[in-house]
């Protein structure tokens, strides 16, 4: 079984720097790098050793993180955490599955709904009644204590990643799509997508049988998984653009104005992050100054697995910041 990537790029890095890497070595997810001077740091994953805990901590609660974010100005969706009714009786809150209910009917359908504590886009559903959001919310409510109702907002979705003040990596996400070529069901044109970002070397964690894939069918375009859609037809079949369900990433690094990368590097650092994962949502193009802009999410361990894979600029890029992490953390 082959390292992943993270630890197959990190182990590829102290290499060239002459630092020593143990590799735990049952599935490699995990290392620790020595330095000549015997300083010693650890990895797991995309998780680097040089976040605070406490601001790591805060930044996996994404509830936490607007709130932290908006006191400090920035625009944020517009939502509220609500509990599964066991968390609610250790904490005496009456915020359930009824209060969410309530509330998406007090801010308007459709809203998103989204567990407060998984990456990746794990749970990201729209929904656009109140059916559909108590079985959403039954549902994630089955593994989740916290879940959030947000309101939708409208816009381009952009990740930044950030690492103290160097240039970030920058980069737009799309959802899951295919391309309709008369012929082919959306099933067997989505089997052939997922298989040829598996061969690229993209892992995505999505199946075709994901009921959010087949309500965002019936919802957007009134079809199913055994549908034929037209020869050209574009389909997105999730609301969420994370690349690691599927997406599609279009690098911007070079092209997005010194201003957007100065707010991303800004965001990190009022997080109280050294390495994050900044996703931004705007309507304004980012080749210039912008004005307005949402704050999504903040993320302390922000995979570039699928970034690196749509090219060599892309992989280098990646592989410069990890040596950059890795000579700093000594």
């Amino acid at each position: 079984m082959s390292p992943p990537f993270t630890s197959s790029l990190i182990a590829e890095t102290a290499r060239e720097l002459g630092i020593e890497l143990f590799l735990e070595p049952k599935f490699g997810y995990a290392g620790r790098v020595t330095y000549p001077s015997g300083s010693r740091r650890f990895f797991h994953l995309a998780t680097m050793d040089c976040n605070g805990a406490a601001a790591a901590r805060i930044a996996s609660d994404k509830d936490y993180t607007s709130f932290f974010l908006k006191s400090l100005g920035y625009s944020v969706p517009e939502g509220e955490a609500f509990f599964s009714d066991q968390w609610c009786l250790i904490n005496n809150t009456s915020n359930n599955l009824s209060a969410a209910l309530d509330y998406a009917t007090t801010i308007g359908y459709p809203v998103i709904v989204k567990p407060n504590a998984r990456a990746q886009g794990n749970g990201v559903s729209l929904v656009e009644d109140r059916n559909f959001l108590e079985q959403a919310l039954g549902e994630l409510f089955y593994d989740n204590n916290i879940v959030l109702v947000q309101k939708v907002i409208h816009g381009r979705d952009y990740r930044a990643i950030v690492y103290k003040d160097s240039a970030p990596i920058f980069y737009e996400r799309t959802p899951l799509s295919v391309v309709g070529d008369g012929n082919k069901t959306v099933r067997e044109l989505l089997e052939a997508k997922l298989s040829h970002l598996k061969k690229g070397g993209r892992g995505v964690k999505i199946v075709p049988n994901d009921t959010r894939i087949s309500n965002c069918l019936t919802r957007n375009y009134g079809l199913d998984l055994d549908s034929r859609p037209r020869s050209g037809q574009l389909l997105r079949l999730l609301d969420n653009a994370n690349l690691s369900a599927g997406g599609d990433a279009v690098d911007l690094s070079t092209e997005v104005h010194q201003s957007l990368r100065n707010t991303a590097i800004q965001i990190a650092r009022d997080a109280g992050l050294t390495f994050a994962g900044i996703d931004i949502m705007t309507k304004e193009s980012v080749t210039g100054p912008i004005s307005q802009y949402t704050v999504l999410e903040v993320n302390d361990h922000p995979g570039l697995e699928h970034y690196s894979a749509i090219g060599k600029d892309a992989r280098n890029r990646v592989k410069a910041l990890y040596r950059l992490i890795i000579e700093d953390m000594e």
